[in-house]
């Protein structure tokens, strides 16, 4: 009993970190304030912890997201958030792994950030898409949000009349030769080999297909280039 009130206190403690993030702004803050919530939230987040720990860490970081705008402006506090991130995303319980991802999703809105980790990020996203459905629902909402962000970008107006459209860094379109192949293995495997009342199956297979059109809007026809261009 000794060694679970510290589990439980912790528990408890990260998820009314994690309620309070949710309703507050990073203008409520003071710097080191941010700093040190976020800093319970991934210590809270290491494998040394309980599951239950670990999770309620995991939740607690996607609130906290929207107050670490600093933490993404600044490289090492980025490496160490993407990577406690990058460990719970191979994480055994299904639960953690689900979390994680969604808090890449949430992370999107810092899009720039990604550069230096979309290789791994492609890696785990492919994985489980192909075979774990629960958790490669929100893999396909993180390439649905990152596709998003690059489609605002890319109709945002730019004042300078030389320059047709906002710099980025074109992630789908790096990643598209790799990342239609997985999309539309999956979304094959969801009408041929899934069971037809299996409602996560279908609802990736229509994500997929969703991801598929995105991607091609993304990447101004790249997919399906106009053959009277």
């Amino acid at each position: 009993m000794t060694e679970e009130k510290p589990a439980t206190l912790k528990q408890a403690t990260l998820e009314t970190l994690g309620y309070v993030c949710e309703e507050i702004s990073h203008k409520d803050l003071q710097e080191d304030e941010v700093n040190y919530v976020l800093y319970v939230v991934v210590q809270g987040m290491r494998y040394e912890e309980s599951v239950d720990v670990r999770l309620t860490a995991t939740r607690a970081l996607n609130n906290a997201l929207n107050l670490a705008k600093t933490k993404f402006q600044n490289e090492t506090d980025q490496n160490i958030i993407m990577k406690v991130l990058f460990e719970t995303a191979i994480a055994e319980e299904t639960i953690i792994r689900q979390s994680t991802f969604e808090c890449l999703v949430s992370i999107s809105m810092y899009y720039d950030v990604f550069e230096p980790y979309m290789q791994e990020i492609f890696q785990l996203t492919a994985v489980v898409v192909q075979g774990d459905k629960i958790v490669g629902l929100q893999a396909i909402k993180f390439w649905s949000s990152i596709c998003d962000e690059e489609i605002k970008l890319q109709n945002y107006k730019v004042p300078d009349i030389h320059v047709s459209e906002v710099p980025h860094p074109r992630f789908i379109e790096k990643a598209l030769s790799s990342l239609i192949p997985v999309l539309l293995d999956t979304l094959h495997e969801g009408k041929e080999d899934r069971d037809p009342d299996d409602g996560v199956w279908c609802y990736m297979s229509l994500s997929c297909g969703q991801d598929c059109w995105r991607c091609h809007s993304t990447t101004c026809n790249a997919l399906c280039p106009n053959p009277h261009a």
